[in-house]
């Protein structure tokens, strides 16, 4: 066997070989450039000369490698693991070329899986966390135009937080197809994870949307601990080229419809059919599994709870039924071979860790025959809505967030894709691609497009709004007491903040999803999943209070006497202190979402358009809206309700028996609303912020942020709204 161990390597001595297979090895490396050595990962990847007898071949692969090499190091992100650098050196009559990253001694996500004490596939909010922080990454190499092509649990190294319950994950290996553009449609060849790659990789022509289906089928595998699809390398390619696959749900009883479309159109054959964006997938995957939002580490088999939950978008229709995928092996992992019986998983081995993948052999593409596919509903919303996909990185792209490209966009981009033709000798670009990854899109994006999403903020105005994160969790509501802001999120986040800028995590002793809080003038309430109620004087010490139910509650308000809270299945809950709470019949049994009290009477909306109203938060009674929308935040003006909800939804009403429609000029969800006794404020997706002096005129306003937002309130000198990816906008 080739080995370095023991070699130096320009300024770095290998220490030993730590991972790798085929031409490439991964190193354990110092760097003694500096004063302090630190330890390094280090990639390799070996040519022999006589392979390329055209000089200038040789010479082209390696400005190609270089130039490669170099936009990837302009990937500056938190969850992308960064390239410290990279070269190429001569040992005998082998040319090395290699990368250098930072060494992460807890491996991959895929070592993580397979040392997990159970055995169980992931919870839904464990595989959001996963899947959002990959969306994440993918988003910031797609707005500088790489496409990684090899997603996969193999390829997403640990960042060890010990104080976490589920760590933080970093891409890494931006190495499969390299310069995919010219390397993989000249040779006509394949290089990739052949469980993994999309229908249009497997013909040499990559779009961002392809990474999107690997990330789709990585989700699938930590839901399910099945693939969707199975077989050798040939079976695999004509299955996802032709097959439909299986919706997830019958291998996890735990996994809603909802989820199952979005899985199912992710997995769509031509990549204009998927979602616009894999920050909107992302979010789509997200809001799908908020009715059955689960706390971490829960036995997903068994269903969670017989409640229904705020179906933020709507189901689509799954596609056709089709054989089970395989079981996940516990072993480490190999591609399938033709004639193995079992197929174990590919890519459970980490770039820096012991085990290493076999690389697949190229095939030559082929086309896709055409395949009918199921008509699917447009919208993610529970009626029809427009698609709005959600900037889900930290760092801000290089264009304007807001400009995205249209999944037509995207589908003509893969249709009209033109090959490139290079000589033969492109062999030796083929061999560096494997370490480059990053793939150069066709040009650069016009001033109307990003990889982001859809262009959706034609005309905002641009408004006081400061924009910043806290973590990574989705903070779900925010309230305000006297002399500061708490802040609620999954898995049981608490903050608080005395301005709304700097905030301060604290312990609430739960894993489960909050969803809503409110303040009383002497305490706050939270609510969440399963009928979780804690309570806190301060924000900073909760106690946590039995609520007598497993429904999940979304809202809650305080009526100057008694809290009243509301969730799944018409739930309505009352309490005089927040520690005692009897159940009341609502009549309804759609989920409620929000809740207000206008000082005569509480106001409650829910799926469907459902209005409720009661003098007493005991006895209700169902008042028609108008409109079949979701509804999901409602708040009091002093004079009238105001109501918001799916597709840009408006209501009002001065007494919350009869209600007026309005148009807000938008057609994204809005999820909450309230009133700063000047005017109203509504927060949606994408970012969306519209205001209002009375309710019926609406003003669009640009946040400049594009991650969805759940909740906002008023303290009397400022708004406060928080959303994913713990967003938190502030303005006067």
């Amino acid at each position: 066997m080739f080995s370095l161990s023991n070699q130096q390597l320009g300024t770095y001595r290998l220490i030993r070989r730590i991972g790798g297979a085929g031409v490439g090895d991964v190193y354990l490396a110092e760097d003694e450039r500096t004063d302090i050595t630190r330890q390094v990962a280090i990639k390799t990847i070996r040519a022999e000369f006589d392979t390329y007898p055209e000089k200038d071949t040789t010479r082209e692969a390696e400005r190609l490698f270089r130039h490669e090499m170099q936009m990837v190091t302009q990937l500056d992100h938190p969850l992308i693991l960064p390239l410290y650098d990279f070269g190429e050196e001569q040992i005998g009559d082998t040319m090395l070329t290699y990368t250098v990253t930072p060494f992460c001694p807890e491996g991959s996500l895929a070592n993580w899986l397979q040392k997990r004490e159970e055995k169980e596939p992931l919870s839904l909010e464990e595989t959001a966390h996963f899947v959002g922080q990959a969306a994440q990454a993918l988003h910031h190499a797609h707005t500088h135009e790489l496409i990684h092509q090899d997603v996969k649990p193999a390829n997403f190294l640990l960042n060890d937080r010990s104080n976490q319950a589920l760590p933080d994950i970093l891409l890494s290996d931006f190495g499969v197809a390299g310069m995919a553009r010219a390397t993989a449609t000249a040779s006509q060849s394949i290089r990739g994870t052949p469980v993994y790659i999309a229908p249009e990789q497997w013909n040499g022509q990559p779009v961002p949307a392809t990474d999107q289906y690997a990330l789709a089928i990585m989700a699938y595998l930590l839901l399910t601990r099945h693939y969707p699809f199975q077989g050798s390398r040939e079976q695999m390619m004509h299955q996802h080229l032709d097959k439909q696959p299986q919706a997830p749900s019958p291998f996890n009883s735990a996994i809603p419809p909802a989820l199952d479309a979005v899985l199912l159109q992710a997995l769509q054959k031509d990549p204009g059919d998927r979602f616009a964006s894999i920050s909107a997938c992302a979010n789509a995957f997200r809001q799908a599994i908020r009715p059955t939002a689960s706390p971490p580490r829960r036995p997903v088999l068994k269903p969670f709870s017989d409640e229904a939950s705020p179906p933020r978008r709507s189901v689509l229709k799954p596609l056709s039924d089709e054989a089970s995928p395989p079981q996940l092996p516990t072993a480490e992992a190999a591609l399938p071979s033709p004639s193995s019986a079992a197929h174990p998983v590919p890519g459970l081995a980490s770039a820096v860790s012991p085990t290493q993948e076999t690389p697949t052999q190229p095939i030559a593409p082929v086309a896709s025959s055409s395949t009918a596919r199921t008509e699917r509903d447009a919208p993610l919303s529970v009626s029809p809505a427009t698609r709005a996909p959600v900037d889900t990185g930290a760092k801000p792209p290089t264009l304007p967030k807001w400009l995205v490209p249209s999944r037509s966009d995207i589908g003509s981009m893969f249709r009209s894709r033109t090959r490139v033709l290079i000589t033969s000798g492109v062999l030796v670009v083929l061999i560096l691609a494997g370490i480059t990854g990053g793939v150069i899109l066709p040009g650069r994006m016009n001033a109307n497009q990003t990889a982001g999403g859809t262009q959706a903020r034609t005309g905002a105005l641009k408004s006081a709004w400061a924009a910043r994160t806290f973590g990574t969790q989705i903070l779900n509501g925010v309230a305000w007491l006297d002399a500061q802001f708490v802040a609620v999120g999954t898995s049981g986040t608490i903050l608080i903040s005395s301005n709304g800028n700097s905030w301060t995590a604290h312990d609430s002793g739960l894993a489960q999803p909050l969803y809503g809080v409110a303040w009383s003038g002497s305490q706050f309430v939270a609510v969440g999943a399963n009928g979780s109620i804690l309570t806190s004087p301060t924000g900073k010490v909760w106690t946590a209070h039995k609520s007598g139910i497993t429904q999940s509650l979304f809202g809650i308000t305080w009526s100057d006497s008694q809290f009243v809270a509301v969730g799944a299945n018409g739930t309505v809950l009352a309490s005089p202190d927040g520690k005692a709470w009897t159940t009341h019949k609502s009549g309804a049994e759609q989920p409620l979402y929000g809740v207000a009290w206008s000082g005569s009477q509480f106001v409650a909306v829910g799926a469907n358009g459902t209005v409720l109203t009661s003098p007493n938060g005991k006895i209700w009674t169902a008042h028609d809206s108008g409109t079949a929308q979701p509804l999901y935040g409602v708040a009091w003006s002093d004079s009238q309700f105001v109501a918001v909800g799916a597709n840009g939804t408006i209501l009002t009403s001065p007494t919350g028996k009869t209600w007026i429609t309005h148009k807000s000029g938008i057609a994204q969800s809005l999820h909450s609303v309230t009133w700063s006794g000047s005017q109203f404020v509504a927060v949606g997706d994408i970012g969306m912020v519209l205001t209002s002096p009375n309710g019926s005129a609406w003003t669009l306003h640009d946040s400049d942020v594009t991650q969805s937002l759940y909740g906002v309130t008023w303290s009397g000198s400022q708004f406060v709204a928080v959303g994913d990816i713990g967003t938190i906008l502030t303005s006067p």
